[in-house]
């Protein structure tokens, strides 16, 4: 069974573009070398000037995602959050494991 690694990421509108940037040229990167599959980006709507992407990153097992969450996701998100303030961003990941109903 995958494991799926899943970031949402909120941010204000004015900084999307230069966070677009940086998600492509680190996280995509990153979640491509280790993913098992292409990660999957997906687009919310934005709410009250807060836009909402999320990125899924397929891995083969519970223990590849933590190792991802505390190797690359938690040191980007630091790092974004460094860079545009948590005024203007911030993530939250989620491990999910695929089952069957």
């Amino acid at each position: 069974m995958m494991t799926i690694f899943n970031t949402t990421f909120f941010f204000a509108e004015a900084i999307a573009e230069k966070l677009r940037a940086e998600l492509r040229t680190h996280w995509l990167k990153a979640s491509t070398s280790l993913g098992v599959l292409p990660p999957l980006v997906l687009r919310m709507d934005a709410e009250e000037g807060v836009c909402r992407l999320a990125i899924q990153t397929y891995l083969q097992s519970p223990a590849e995602a933590e190792r991802f969450e505390q190797e690359i996701a938690s040191v980007l998100i630091s790092y974004l959050t460094s860079m545009f303030g948590p005024e203007q961003f911030t993530a939250f990941s989620t491990i999910m494991e695929e089952t069957e109903l």
